[in-house]
């Protein structure tokens, strides 16, 4: 048993790994403009947190397929000594299971609830993190923010507390379909099978065995009910950056010679998405020649277009109008991977990451 139900969570932890690694691989081929707008927590939620949740209730899920198969073994001794008791007992075992299920499915959407509003508080740490120095400049940012916070929180925890007083229903509700097999082998059986009493004690250990088991089942099923919507969450994201691949990554390309002269934006504009009836900000045409060895100096008012204009020139962001040119070569979609490579740039929400990735030494 033992052995079993190590190389079952064995299974299960590759099989999170795979999905993990997936994941990122999707992600670093994700289309830019899309990962922005969506933003990282939901990245974050599912990457490690889900992932996380259904490691932990991995071991779990090899409890459930031990008590299952032996549920199913017990039947089938059950049906060898009295067919009537077996036909009783496995209706009764229907109809438990049953109400049981339809308890779960209630509590199966309570868990997707409760991951969301999970997800909402996630990302109103990050606020207070990522933008702690002007949470700590403004006294009423902060109160408002903490407002926010405490809100949500106490949403989290209605919906926390729901979720575990469905649980313990079903539970409840379990214990009392085990009580009433026990009920229907030692009263009901007897009554339509008179030679019964001659097995009734086999009939009735054997329950009192699988009763064990079902009880297994019933403590294993809202953990599972837990990782499932976790692992639901991680497939709709796997779908979701499946969708949002972006076509060039996958293709190599045309190569652009390390050593330039000039990159020159001719006509190029770009606007962001808006909603029905609204106008949203658009950039350009712009006119531009960057030579190299030049300084040049962006500047402008907030909104006025600088951080799209450096998005757009690092190959960021598509020109829905004109072109791009390094050294008269135009770049387009078999060029631009490695148009990306030719620069850098330092951000102002720049990441500093923990090791030199992409270099000889790291």
């Amino acid at each position: 048993e033992v052995f079993v139900i190590s190389r079952l969570c064995g299974t299960l932890e590759s099989a999170i790994h795979q999905v993990r690694v997936r994941l990122l691989e999707r992600l670093l081929r994700a289309d830019f403009e899309r990962v922005e707008r969506i933003g990282q927590v939901v990245f974050y939620e599912s990457i490690t947190q889900a992932t996380q949740t259904v490691s932990q209730h991995s071991q779990f899920l090899a409890l459930a397929l031990r008590s299952g198969v032996l549920v199913i073994a017990i039947l089938a001794y059950i049906a060898s000594v009295s067919t009537t008791a077996f036909v009783l007992v496995l209706l009764a075992t229907l109809v438990g299971g049953f109400l049981y299920s339809r308890a779960g499915h209630h509590l199966g959407s309570g868990y997707a609830a409760m991951m969301d509003q999970e997800k909402r508080l996630f990302e109103s740490v990050s606020d207070l993190l990522d933008g702690f120095k002007e949470v700590r400049l403004s006294s009423a940012r902060s109160r408002d923010l903490a407002a926010v916070f405490a809100e949500i929180s106490r949403s989290a925890t209605l919906i926390r507390t729901d979720v575990q007083m469905r649980a313990i229903q079903q539970f409840i509700l379990g214990q009392v379909a085990v009580f009433f097999l026990l009920a229907v082998v030692v009263f009901v059986a007897p009554l339509y099978a008179p030679g019964f009493r001659d097995s009734v004690v086999q009939v009735t250990t054997s329950v009192l065995f699988m009763t064990g088991a079902i009880g297994g089942l019933i403590q294993t099923i809202p953990l599972l009910g837990a990782a499932e919507a976790a692992a639901a969450r991680m497939m709709q994201l796997d779908a979701q950056l499946a969708e949002m691949e972006d076509p060039e990554e996958h293709d190599g390309g045309e190569v652009l010679p390390a050593e330039f002269a000039e990159i020159s934006l001719r006509g190029v504009a770009y606007a962001y998405p808006a909603e029905a009836g609204d106008k949203g900000f658009a950039l350009g045409p712009v006119d531009l020649v960057l030579r190299q060895g030049e300084i040049v100096l962006i500047t402008g008012g907030n909104g006025s277009g600088k951080s799209t204009l450096i998005k757009v020139l690092a190959g960021l962001y598509r020109p829905q109008e004109g072109a791009i040119r390094v050294d008269g070569v135009a770049v387009g979609p078999r060029t631009r991977r490695a148009y990306r490579g030719l620069g850098t740039a330092v951000f102002s929400d720049y990441h500093l990451f923990p090791r030199l990735y992409g270099t000889i030494d790291a």
